[in-house]
């Protein structure tokens, strides 16, 4: 699921990477330390926070993809009319 975080992160900023200026070292000890990206710019909290529960340090913490899809599915869902009307 950590995985699934980074990806939304990407998709969200046009394909930028992940952790930036960053090393994989210093990314490998800043995430061991509880370090997660920051709340990119025009992503919505509902993505950030789907974000956040991958990104949760014990992976029995963080959602199934089942869930995340119920959750995605309900944003599209609250967000479609919004799109429909642009």
């Amino acid at each position: 699921m950590w995985s699934f975080g980074v990806l939304i992160y990407e998709i969200i900023t046009y394909g930028k990477i992940p952790y930036p200026g960053m090393t994989k070292g210093e990314v490998m000890s800043s995430v061991q330390r509880g370090y997660r990206m920051p709340q990119p710019d025009n992503c919505p909290i509902e993505l950030y926070d789907i974000m956040l529960s991958c990104w949760k340090h014990k992976p029995e913490d963080r959602p199934t993809f089942d869930y995340v899809q119920s959750v995605l599915d309900d944003f599209y869902t609250s967000t479609e009319t919004q799109y429909q009307q642009q």
